[in-house]
């Protein structure tokens, strides 16, 4: 009795999807959530890509190169100048 309620379950479950089996989501959920324009970045820790306008106030491609020229935490902001160098 219970193996032909779990295998008629089973067939509804089938039905209902259609065929496919469950939908996978991302590992990392940047799917489900639209990235928005970055109009503030800092060369800290756990920055990870070099926002376009930070290149281009720069002329630096790497965080790497950004914070031996600037300093480790500096803060750039877009529409307003780039921060001094450190001395």
């Amino acid at each position: 009795m219970a193996a032909s309620r779990l295998e008629a379950e089973l067939e509804a479950e089938v039905a209902r999807k259609g065929g496919r089996g469950r939908r996978r989501r991302s590992v990392n959920g940047a799917s489900s959530r639209p990235r928005g324009e970055i109009t503030r970045w800092a060369a800290d820790r756990r920055a990870r890509r070099v926002p376009n306008f930070v290149i281009d106030m720069t002329g630096l491609k790497t965080k790497k190169q950004i914070v031996a020229k600037f300093g480790d935490g500096v803060v750039f902001e877009k529409g307003k100048p780039a921060p001094k160098p450190k001395a």
